[in-house]
C-alpha cells in the first residue's frame, strides 16, 4: 500500500531513490561510514576511559574516607601531631582520626611500576572511620599483637597474590632511610579501603610509618566523623578559619573533584585528538554527498522536472547523509567500546606513572546512554556535513542538470571565491584566537580551534594547489615536453579541471594535516622538554631511591644521606657541601594545584647553569634567590602567564607555618607543572615547611675524573645498604624522551587511520573522475594513445596531485599548528610550549602523501585503461 500526501511522497524518494542509491553505491557508503565510526569509536572509547579511570580515583578517596565527612590536610608535608589534639576538641567533631599516607616501593628492583600506598593508622581510633577484616582476624580485633612488632604490615590479598606473598613473608621497602624489611601480619579482604587504589594499599602502625617514611612528629592529614546534624559545609568554613593558610579541610567528592583537575590537560589532550577524528569522518560525509550531487545531476533535473519541492530533494540529500552518520555511530560506538575495553588499562597504567598514584580501573561502563550520545554526535555531525552540498543541490536548474557537463569543467568562479573566502575566514580565526587565547577561557573554543585549523585548510588547499600548478606551468611545460603528450595531458588536466583536483587534493590534505598536527604536537612537546633538560641538567650524576626521578617516583630521603655520599671520590663542590639537595612537592596557589622546588646552592662558579631565567641574566636573578635579605622566588613562565604574575611582583603563599611572602626575582623556564612552579632556596624552604626529606641529590665530578668511576664507588657502598641508584644527564634526557613518545603512541593509530580514510577517498573520487571522463578517454584512445598511456596518464595525475597536495599541506598544515600548538594548545593545557618543525615528519608526510595518490589511483588507471572506445564514443 503506498503512502499518499506529502510525508508519502518525502517517505517514498528516501525510501525508492535514497536508499537505493545507498545500496547501489556500497563502496563509497561503506567509506563514508566508516569515517563517522572512526571518530565516534575513538570519542566514545576516549570518554569511556575517562569515566572509568576517573571513577577508580573517586573510589579509591571515598573508599579511604570511610565513615569520615570531613579531611584537614597539610600538603605532601603534612602538619604537626599536635594539631590532632585541637581538632578532637572542636565544636562538632565526634572523633578526629589521623593518617600517615606514603608511597612504598618494593626496594632494590628500581620497579616504578607498581607502589603500594602505605595508611600509617593507629588502630586504636581507626574502628571510628574505617572498617578492616583480614584472614587472621585476631590483627584487627587485638591491635597489640600488631603493634608489638615494629616490622608489621598488612597487605590486600590481591596485592600478595600478585607478589607471591603471605602472612609472615618478608620483603623490604625503599624507606627514609634506606631499605626496611617488613613482614606480613594480614592479608586484608578486597571490601572497604582494601579496594582502593586497585588493592594496592598496605597498613602499618602510624609511629612506625613516621620513622619509616621520615615524618616523625608529624601526620598527613585527619579524618574527621561529626557529631550528629552537624552540617558539613559549616563546619568546614570554621575549621578552615580556625586552622589557618596552609591546610585545605575538604570533603571526599571535594578530593576526587581535585584529582579529576590534576589529570584535566591528559583527558582534555583525548578530547582533542577525538574531535580531530570525527572531523575526518564529517569531512568525509561532506565530500561523499557532494560526489553524490555531481553524479545524480540528471536524477535530480528529473525529480525537479516532476514537480518534486527543491526543499524535499534537500531533504534527500540530508537524510542519507544522517543515515550514513547513524549507521556509522552505531557501528562506531561499539568499536570504541571494544577499544576502550583493551586500551583501559593501558592508559591507567601510563597515568599511574604519570601521576604518581595507582589506577586500577573498573568495568567499562558501557549502556544506552553512550549508544544514544554516540548516535547523536554521529548523525548530527553528518546533518552538519551534508548542508552544504544538499542546499547546492537544490540550486541546479532542471535544464542545465539533463545535460551532461564534466564536474571539473563547470564555472567555478563563485564557488570557488566563496570557498577561499571562508577558508581565509577561518585561518583568520584561528590566528585571533590562538593569540587571543580564547580557548583557556571558554569551552567551545577548545573544539573551534582545532576544526578550524582542519577546515581552513582543507578550503584553502585546492586554490593554493591550483596555484601553485599555475605558477609552475612554464618550467612543467619544458619538463612535461620531455616526457611526452601523456605528462602534458596529465598537467594540461589539473588545471582545466579544477573541481576536480580540488575535490581529490582536499580529500588528501584532511589526512596529512591531521598527521601534521599530531607530529607537530608531540615534537614540540618533545623539543620543549628536553631541550630545557638540555639546557639546565648540568650535573654529571643524579643519585636518588630507586625509581624514576623524572616521573618524581621516587621514595624521598633523609637529607643527612648527603653526608654520606660527600664521602665519595673524586666530587667536585664548595666549602659547604658537594651532594647538593633537591626536593620537589606539590601546594595550593590560586585554587589550583602547583609544584615547588627547592634546590640547595651549586657553586657560583658554575653561573648557576641549572636555572634558566628568561626576563634578567640568569646569574643575577639566581644570586638574589639565594643571598636576599628577605623571602625571594623564582617563578616558571607557566605561572607568570596563569596568575599575571611579573619579575618584582609579591606572592602569598600558604605553608604549615602559615602565608609566607615572597617576592619575585626571576621568571624561569620549567615544565615541571603545566599550572605552575615556584623555586625555593632549600634552607628557605626546610625553615618554612620544616621538611628535612630530599628526593635526590646532583653530585659534580671534578675536573678530569670519570663520573663513572663515583657511580661504581656509589653502587658498591650505598647501593644495597642505602637503597640509592644514579643517573647520568644521558639517561635522564632518554627517559624523558621515552615518556613523551609512549605518551603520543596511541596517535600514530589515529594518523594511521586518517590516511587510510584519505586513500579510500581519494579511490572514490579518482573512479568518480574516470567516470565522468570516459568520453574524453575514448577520444584519446580513439586518436592513437595505448592503454598502457592512458594508465600511466591517471597515475601520473594521481602523483601530481599527491606531491603537491602534500607539499601544501605542509606549508599550510605547519602554519596552522604553530599557532595550534604555540598558543591555542598551550594555554589550554597549561605548557609554555615552544613551536618545533618536525622536518622528519614533514618530510615523510610527503612520502606518505604521494604513496596514499599513488596507491589510490593504481585501480582507477587500470580501470581507465580498459575502457572500450566504442562504448566510451557513445557514453552520455
Amino acid at each position: 500500500m503506498r503512502l499518499t500526501g506529502s510525508r508519502g511522497t518525502m517517505y517514498n524518494l528516501f525510501r525508492f531513490i535514497g536508499i537505493r542509491h545507498l545500496i547501489t553505491k556500497p563502496g563509497r557508503t561503506i567509506l563514508a561510514t566508516m569515517g563517522v565510526s572512526l571518530g565516534i569509536a575513538l570519542y566514545v572509547a576516549i570518554q569511556l576511559i575517562n569515566h572509568s579511570t576517573t571513577a577508580a580515583f573517586r573510589e579509591s578517596i571515598e573508599s579511604i574516607a570511610g565513615r569520615s565527612k570531613l579531611t584537614v590536610a597539610g600538603g605532601d608535608t603534612g602538619f604537626s601531631e599536635n594539631l590532632v589534639e585541637k581538632l578532637q576538641k572542636f565544636p562538632g567533631v565526634r572523633s578526629a582520626v589521623p593518617l600517615v599516607v606514603s608511597r612504598a616501593y618494593i626496594a632494590g628492583t628500581g620497579d616504578t611500576s607498581e607502589s603500594l600506598m602505605v595508611l600509617g593508622v593507629d588502630l586504636l581510633k581507626e574502628e571510628g572511620v574505617r572498617s578492616y577484616r583480614t584472614t587472621d582476624q585476631e590483627v584487627i580485633d587485638d591491635p597489640f599483637t600488631f603493634l608489638n612488632q615494629p616490622d608489621s604490615i598488612i597487605l590486600t590479598k590481591a596485592f600478595a597474590q600478585r607478589r607471591g606473598l603471605k602472612i609472615d613473608s618478608r620483603f623490604e621497602i625503599a624507606t627514609a632511610h634506606g631499605p626496611r624489611t617488613m613482614t606480613v601480619r594480614g592479608l586484608l579482604e578486597p571490601e572497604g579501603p582494601a579496594k582502593a587504589y586497585g588493592g594496592n594499599l598496605a597498613i602499618m602502625d602510624i609511629d612506625g610509618a613516621r620513622v619509616t617514611f621520615g615524618k616523625v612528629n608529624k601526620v598527613d592529614r585527619v579524618d574527621l566523623v561529626l557529631r550528629e546534624g552537624v552540617n558539613p559545609a559549616n563546619l568546614a568554613k570554621a575549621l578552615a578559619a580556625s586552622m589557618g593558610p596552609g591546610f585545605t579541610v575538604e570533603d571526599a567528592s571535594a578530593q576526587s573533584e581535585g584529582m579529576s583537575k590534576v589529570i584535566a590537560s591528559y583527558q582534555t589532550l583525548l578530547d582533542l585528538f577525538s574531535v580531530l577524528a570525527l572531523f575526518v569522518g564529517v569531512f568525509l560525509i561532506t565530500n561523499t554527498v557532494n560526489i553524490s550531487v555531481a553524479e545524480r545531476r540528471k536524477e535530480i533535473g528529473t525529480l525537479r522536472s516532476l514537480g518534486t519541492l527543491r526543499k524535499k530533494i534537500m531533504v534527500l540529500f540530508l537524510s542519507e547523509a544522517v543515515l550514513m552518520g547513524l549507521w556509522g555511530s552505531f557501528i562506531g560506538v561499539f568499536l570504541g567500546w571494544g577499544m576502550a575495553s583493551l586500551l583501559v588499562d593501558l592508559v591507567a597504567h601510563s597515568m599511574s606513572i604519570e601521576y604518581a598514584t595507582p589506577i586500577q580501573p573498573g568495568e567499562i561502563a558501557f549502556g544506552w546512554s553512550q549508544i544514544l550520545k554516540g548516535m547523536a554526535i554521529g548523525g548530527g555531525a553528518a546533518f552538519v556535513a551534508a548542508l552544504y552540498p544538499a542546499i547546492r543541490s537544490v540550486t541546479i536548474q532542471p535544464m542545465d542538470a539533463m545535460k551532461r557537463i564534466d564536474e571539473g569543467e563547470e564555472s567555478v568562479g563563485p564557488q570557488k571565491t566563496y570557498g577561499l573566502l571562508f577558508g581565509a575566514i577561518l585561518l583568520a580565526y584561528l590566528a585571533v584566537s590562538s593569540l587571543a587565547g580564547w580557548s583557556a577561557h571558554a569551552g567551545v573554543f577548545k573544539v573551534l580551534d582545532p576544526v578550524a585549523a582542519m577546515a581552513g585548510v582543507a578550503l584553502v588547499s585546492p586554490f593554493a594547489v591550483l596555484a601553485i600548478v599555475k605558477l609552475l606551468q612554464r618550467g612543467y611545460s619544458w619538463m612535461s615536453g620531455k616526457g611526452g603528450a601523456t605528462s602534458r595531458l596529465a598537467h594540461d588536466n589539473l588545471i582545466r579541471n579544477p573541481k576536480r583536483t580540488g575535490s581529490n587534493v582536499r580529500i588528501l590534505m584532511v589526512g596529512l594535516t591531521l598527521v601534521i598536527i599530531l607530529s607537530s604536537l608531540s615534537g614540540s612537546f618533545k623539543s620543549s622538554i628536553v631541550g630545557w633538560y638540555d639546557r639546565t641538567l648540568n650535573a654529571d650524576l643524579v643519585v636518588s631511591s630507586f625509581g624514576s626521578l623524572v616521573a618524581n617516583q621516587v621514595q624521598p630521603i633523609d637529607e643527612n644521606i648527603g653526608k654520606e655520599l660527600e664521602k665519595l671520590s673524586g666530587l667536585r663542590g664548595d666549602s659547604e657541601r658537594s651532594a647538593y639537595g633537591i626536593r620537589s612537592i606539590h601546594f595550593q596557589y590560586g585554587g589550583k594545584q602547583l609544584s615547588l622546588k627547592a634546590y640547595d646552592e651549586t657553586n657560583p662558579a658554575d653561573r648557576y647553569s641549572n636555572f634558566e631565567v628568561l626576563d634578567r641574566p640568569t646569574f643575577e636573578a639566581v644570586q638574589e634567590l639565594y643571598h636576599s635579605n628577605d623571602l625571594t622566588t623564582l617563578v616558571s613562565e607557566s605561572f607568570s602567564r596563569n596568575f599575571h604574575k611579573k619579575t618584582g611582583d609579591t606572592i602569598e603563599v600558604d605553608s604549615p607555618s602559615g602565608a609566607v611572602k615572597l617576592r619575585i626575582v626571576g621568571v624561569a623556564s620549567d615544565f615541571s607543572s603545566p599550572e605552575g612552579l615556584i623555586y625555593l632556596d632549600r634552607k628557605q624552604y626546610r625553615n618554612i615547611w620544616q621538611d628535612h626529606l630530599v628526593d635526590g641529590f646532583a653530585l659534580f665530578a671534578q675536573t678530569g675524573y670519570d663520573p663513572d668511576r663515583i657511580r661504581v664507588e656509589l653502587d658498591h657502598r650505598f647501593g644495597r645498604s642505602l637503597n640509592l641508584s644514579s643517573v647520568t644527564q644521558g639517561e635522564i634526557k632518554k627517559q624523558v624522551s621515552e615518556r613523551i613518545d609512549n605518551a603520543f603512541s596511541y596517535t600514530h593509530a589515529i594518523e594511521a587511520a586518517a590516511l587510510l580514510v584519505a586513500m579510500l577517498g581519494l579511490l572514490n573520487t579518482f573512479l568518480i573522475s574516470v567516470m565522468e571522463r570516459t568520453q574524453e578517454l575514448g577520444v584519446l584512445r580513439a586518436i592513437g594513445m595505448s592503454r598502457r598511456q592512458v594508465q600511466g596518464m591517471i597515475l601520473q595525475e594521481a602523483f601530481l596531485q599527491g606531491s603537491l597536495g602534500s607539499g601544501t599541506a605542509v606549508l599550510l598544515g605547519t602554519a596552522a599548528a604553530y599557532f595550534l600548538v604555540t598558543y591555542s594548545l598551550s594555554r589550554l593545557l597549561g605548557w609554555v610550549l615552544y613551536f618545533s618543525i618536525p622536518w622528519s615528519s614533514l618530510a615523510l608526510t610527503v612520502i606518505l602523501g604521494i604513496v596514499v595518490a599513488m596507491l589510490a589511483g593504481i585501480y582507477p588507471s587500470i580501470r581507465a585503461s580498459r575502457i572500450e572506445i566504442s562504448e566510451a564514443l557513445e557514453y552520455e
